[in-house]
């Protein structure tokens, strides 16, 4: 419903096929869902609910025709009524309304779902959906949109789609749609985890879109979204041919409900997060710091990061809960002109978790992500960071079990190289023993076959060991395919181990992976390839 590109993606889907899970109608997958929130409209409407009202800034961003007011919300007979009218009020021919949970509920992950009916006619745009509830900080498409369920004149069609900023800064969108006699009750719903978003109508899914790890700058749905439910006249989707003898038009809303999993990480109840892992950590939202300062983020969903961060300084975040003894990963998304080093900790530094080395990004708004696996007990803990050496400005962190098995990893030992240039091996230290390659300088090279099963997107992880710190590169089949740069941090030695990773979009079949040095002065011990979207 926000500034919606016309005619979207729809057209154009193979634009975003990297975001596809799958597209196939079918039943949803059983879970044991417990209700969290929900306004049955039994007499009245919740407080958890805030009118928007006028003709907001352009239509809305999408040339509406409506004016919204209070008035045109009424509850009759249990349900929620948003009557359209044919009048003139503030400027406007028409009138209707629009509510949000904006600042009172709202949520990450789970199933969000309504049972709805709506006019069908030319000019009218129905909508249950959601932003992101970091809006006003960031604007939209940056804050991200989730379009549970959109219909547009007498069209038999549905919709759900997402909205977002990509990782290049431009506006992206992807949906699908279904048939459905919109005038009669439907239950309405998307099922949302940190892997993927299905949309479903009366619990058969018709479409699914592919979140896992941010994958093509999908982050924005990592984060807490309100819900909205509207009724808008005319506009740059429907166009502006109105049929004036539906009026009133009125879409009817049984109930609205939010549920999430036993095991679901999700946010509920006015912008709190229950403790679930995997958990996704604002740096700004410290609960104590020293010595740093917060300023407006160039990265994928805007918002803060935290800089100025000098050696000793430190953040730290409260009631972190282990749901089980193990091993985790810990990313940070870093950016740094020179690199540095951090250390992790839990309460006030009597559990030390390790250090993680900083690289030189390329500047204090180049980000990049670079992760750590610790083991921890099950608790709950509080949090810290604190910089060894400063330099660097910190987004985020996310914490997540590092024992979930993929579908697909395959780990290519960096002395089993097919062919090499400028390249020895030589006895390791690091875990595991055997052989690592070393002599590495620029310009020099290393390939290796891999097949690799289907397309998707895939984590490639490098064992690496530098005095100084490198870079290097990763394509496909003599640089037909080219995969991105990784820089290499300053472990502090030759033999002392870090692993860093890069995400990659790849296709089935195998490929001869190449492995190039841009700069030298690095090991290798061993590279990973590992499918982490289902």
């Amino acid at each position: 419903m926000q500034n919606q590109q016309t005619p979207w993606f729809y057209k154009n889907k193979c634009l975003l096929a990297g975001v596809i899970l799958s597209i196939t109608a079918q039943n949803a997958l059983a879970q044991n869902w417990n209700l969290i929130w929900s306004d049955e409209f039994n007499g009245s409407i919740s407080s958890d609910w805030i009118f928007e009202t006028g003709n907001g800034s352009g239509g809305w961003g999408n040339n509406e025709l409506e004016y919204y007011r209070r008035e045109n919300t009424t509850v009759e007979n249990g349900m929620l009524v948003i009557t359209a009218r044919q009048e003139n009020y503030g400027g406007f021919n028409y009138t209707s309304s629009r509510i949000k949970t904006q600042g009172k509920k709202s949520f990450r992950y789970g199933k969000i779902e309504a049972r709805i009916s709506t006019p069908s006619a030319a000019g009218t745009w129905p909508a249950f959906w959601m932003l992101g509830s970091n809006i006003n900080n960031v604007g939209w498409p940056a804050c991200g949109e989730i379009d549970i369920m959109e219909h547009v004149n007498d069209s038999p069609q549905i919709h759900g789609t997402i909205h977002w900023q990509d990782n290049n800064g431009n506006y992206a969108s992807y949906g699908g749609d279904t048939t459905a006699d919109v005038t009669g009750f439907h239950v309405y719903s998307i099922e949302w985890d940190e892997n993927a978003i299905r949309w479903l109508i009366d619990g058969n899914q018709y479409h699914e879109t592919n979140i896992a790890r941010g994958v093509n700058g999908t982050e924005e749905f990592h984060n807490e979204f309100f819900i909205l439910l509207n009724l808008a006249i005319g506009g740059n989707w429907p166009g502006f041919n109105i049929d004036n003898t539906v009026f009133p038009a009125q879409m009817k809303v049984d109930w609205v409900r939010v549920y999430q999993r036993e095991d679901s990480n999700g946010g509920g109840g006015g912008g709190g997060g229950t403790s679930d892992l995997p958990k996704t950590i604002e740096a700004e939202t410290f609960s104590a710091m020293s010595g740093v300062q917060t300023e407006p983020t160039t990265d994928t969903g805007g918002g803060e990061n935290v800089g100025w961060i000098d050696n000793g300084d430190w953040l730290a975040y409260n009631a972190i809960t282990i749901p089980a003894t193990g091993d985790y990963t810990l990313e940070y998304r870093v950016a740094s002109p020179g690199g540095g080093q951090l250390s992790l900790d839990l309460n006030a530094g009597s559990i030390a978790l390790g250090n993680a080395s900083i690289p030189a990004t390329g500047g204090w708004q180049n980000w990049q992500t670079i992760s750590q696996t610790v083991h921890i007990d099950a608790g709950t803990y509080n949090l810290g960071i604190y910089a060894l050496t400063g330099g660097w400005n910190l987004n985020w962190i996310r914490l997540s079990s590092a024992n979930t098995t993929p579908a697909f990893s395959i780990t290519q030992e960096a002395e089993d190289y097919s062919l090499m240039q400028g390249i020895q091996s030589e006895a390791t230290s690091d875990d595991g023993g055997g052989q690592n390659v070393g002599w590495v300088d620029a310009g020099d090279w290393l390939t290796y076959p891999v097949e690799i099963p289907s397309n998707g997107t895939y984590r490639v992880e490098y064992r690496v060991a530098s005095p100084a710190g490198g870079t290097l590169s990763l394509d496909s089949d003599a640089g037909g395919t080219a995969y991105g740069s990784v820089d290499i941090p300053s472990t502090g030695g030759w033999q002392n181990w870090e692993t860093i990773n890069h995400t990659v979009q790849l296709s089935a079949g195998t490929h001869t992976f190449g492995i190039y040095a841009i700069t030298g002065g690095w090991n290798l011990n061993w590279w990973r390839i590992t499918r982490i979207d289902g």
